[in-house]
């Protein structure tokens, strides 16, 4: 019985032989390919057209071509392949018909295909890198309309691509929004998870605007921030200097309780008042009620502010509580029986210039008087900043534009003096200033708070709708070297301070000249700003640029519907309808503007009303019991640079699988 036959060593001759008619083989196919089939260029043509017409980026193109190569693999030896793809194309040059060279031409794609998609494809991929550098060295976004296009549909494209993850994703309460393209921001200040865009604990502790025209997302962004500073385990508050945006109480609130469903709500306004008296000494509070009052001379100033210490200085005599009991001590007669036994005090009373007095009583009783219920102090519902969880203060409209601007004064003024005195740093807050500029005085008041708050646990948010309206140049630059937090800008008409913060970059600038001879081209490096300052003009509403530390920030926020629980919005509108039913004899104004917040449909409904009173007398009015920790801030990876899109082990996998595939194929041949 004889064994099996002995495999008999190829020649090493051979095998060089063998091998040198393959490369010859492949190389005759390769010329073919690229030179005549019509397959080949009609691949190429289509794929050079979409890149144009879709721009996307050239690394595309390169991926399709690999990914042909690989399912090229599939169908035979490379060997075979190139030879079929040959035979193919010597068989439809042999015709000489012109129809006849058509139908063999749609006979022979089968063959044509394997060798055809993969080169043409690849043809493509390198003329468009060709194409791209050749349009970045020169500077073609500057004259090719080409290239204008590319960036801009890429722009559309990364701004569709957010919005579209908006819609389908509920965005976490801690984020700010989801970005659009790749940031520079701070590590240390912001985080990067999944392109959603977290700022760190400093960052929340630290003061900031937000700038935006009207519709631009402003409003719905101080939703956000409410639900970030819930999810952070801070407090917070809003104050309306404008008071006619009604969504913004239900807004704030439901933002808030979707985080923390059990904080403690204040609702400013009648039955819910703010004791504005809590002072350490009657000095303090003379001056927090000297802010009430703009004054044009020094001398009634003066003469001011010594009648309000000596109401609120007198010797075992406790601080007024409520507006009546401050306006009664503004008169002579009463100065003078609870000073008896101060002889210097008493002389400096009758010494008072009667008229000057008289002035000071009419300026408080004609401001505050109307407003008594809202600051009455010994009411039972009455509360400090240090009772609310989260807090609505809206400014009532008032006809005389200047008693709005004092109550804002006011309330900024007794704000910072809480921050000063009474803050607990375990129980830090955030709170928001809306319209602050549309009122006199509001910029210096909401300044000396930021100033005030910077380091002791209360970071203030102003908003406003341009840089403009704050004032003179000087005022806008002192704004924004006070925001050590940033400045997030929507869609505004005049962003160009807003860009400067981003810094400048090192671009490369072409300019062309046009002489006798043509058009001569000069390129050189320059600085220039870091965005375009058409960009944060042309934003679309919910596109925020955020400026931190020279960095920048392109994101989209999501809309409060994203980030808010369901029923949030439901359970803040009981409470609207409840507190509106409560104080609708004692202020009508109020009471139609929590109507109005709260919806139409609750009004109705007398169980939702009910429902909304109890809501009230549970959360808004006695609750002052000790509230567990808010959620925590979720556990985020350390920000790095985005990776890519495919992972470089897999690239390096996949091509050393296919030259294998390649390699074992050209040795079976």
């Amino acid at each position: 019985m004889s064994g099996p036959a002995a495999r008999v060593p190829r020649s090493h001759e051979a095998t060089r032989t063998d091998r040198t008619e393959i490369i010859l083989l492949g190389a005759a196919a390769a010329v073919i390919a690229v030179f005549v089939s019509p397959p080949l260029l009609g691949v190429a043509g289509l794929a050079w057209l979409a890149w144009h017409v879709w721009a996307f980026r050239a690394w595309w193109l390169l991926g399709a071509a690999w990914a042909a190569l690989l399912a090229t693999s599939f169908v035979g030896p490379p060997a075979a392949v190139l030879k079929a793809s040959a035979l193919a194309s010597v068989a439809v040059l042999g015709h000489h018909d012109v129809g006849a060279i058509m139908l063999a031409s749609l006979g022979a794609l089968p063959a044509w295909a394997p060798v055809s998609v993969p080169l043409g494809l690849a043809v493509a991929a390198w003329l468009a890198f060709v194409a791209e550098r050749t349009e970045r060295l020169a500077g073609a976004e500057d004259w090719s309309a080409w290239a204008r296009t590319r960036v801009e549909r890429a722009e559309r494209r990364q701004h569709t691509s957010a919005r579209a993850k908006l819609d389908r994703t509920r965005a976490h309460p801690g984020t700010v929004g989801r970005l659009i393209e790749d940031t520079d921001l701070h590590p240390d200040r912001w985080h990067v998870a999944d392109r959603w865009l977290y700022p760190s604990e400093v960052t929340l502790s630290q003061p900031d605007g937000v700038i935006g025209g009207p519709g631009s997302g402003k409003t719905n962004y101080a939703f956000v921030k409410v639900a970030v500073a819930a999810a952070a385990g801070r407090r917070a508050g809003l104050i309306d200097c404008k008071g006619s945006d009604v969504e913004v109480a239900k807004g704030t609130i439901a933002a808030y309780l979707s985080a923390r469903p059990d904080a403690r709500v204040r609702i400013w306004g009648p039955g819910q008042p703010l004791d504005i008296w809590t002072a350490s000494d009657g000095y303090q509070l003379a001056g927090r009620l000297l802010e009430l009052e703009h004054f044009t001379e020094p001398y009634y100033r003066t003469l001011t502010k010594r009648i309000l210490q000596l109401a609120l200085t007198p010797p075992k005599i406790d601080l007024p509580r409520d507006v009546g009991d401050l306006l009664s001590r503004l008169n002579r007669a009463w100065l003078e029986a609870h000073w008896t036994g101060d002889e210097q005090r008493l002389r400096e009373i009758r010494d008072l210039d009667a008229r000057g007095l008289a002035g000071c009583e009419g300026r408080y009783r004609t401001t505050l008087e109307p407003l008594a219920a809202r600051f009455n102090g010994t009411a039972a519902g009455a509360w400090r900043p240090e009772d609310a969880d989260v807090f609505v203060i809206q400014v009532p409209t008032m006809a005389d534009v200047e008693d709005a601007a004092a109550v804002v004064r006011l309330l900024l003024s007794t704000f910072r003096a809480y921050v000063g005195g009474r803050l607990d740093r375990t129980s830090p807050l955030t709170l928001l200033v809306d319209e602050f500029a549309q009122v006199g005085g509001g910029l210096n008041a909401a300044l000396h708070l930021v100033e005030q708050g910077r380091g002791l646990g209360c970071a203030t948010t102003l908003l406003g709708q341009s840089l403009e309206g704050i004032g003179e140049h000087r005022d806008a630059s002192r704004l924004l070297a006070a925001l050590s937090g940033g400045v997030t800008a929507f869609r505004s008409v005049s962003p160009d301070v807003l860009v400067a913060l981003a810094g400048t970059r090192r671009q490369l600038r072409t300019s062309m000249t046009s002489t006798a001879d043509g058009l001569s081209q000069t390129t050189a490096f320059e600085d220039g700003p870091a965005i375009d300052v058409n960009k944060p003009r042309q934003a679309a509403p919910g596109e925020a640029f955020i400026f931190d530390a020279g960095r920048i920030g392109h994101v989209q926020v999501p809309e409060a519907r994203h980030v808010m629980d369901p029923g949030a919005y439901q359970l803040a509108a009981e409470l609207l309808a409840g507190r509106a039913a409560d104080v609708a004899d004692a202020d009508e104004h109020l009471s139609a503007y929590l109507w109005r917040a709260a919806d139409a449909d609750l009004m109705a409904d007398p169980a939702e009303l009910a429902r909304g009173r109890r809501r009230a007398m549970v959360v808004g009015v006695d609750d002052r019991a000790e509230l567990p920790a808010g959620p925590g801030r979720p556990e985020l990876p350390a920000p790095s640079r985005r990776p890519p899109a495919v992972p470089l082990a897999a690239v390096v996998a996949v091509v050393r699988w296919l030259a294998g595939r390649i390699r074992r194929g050209v040795r079976r041949a």
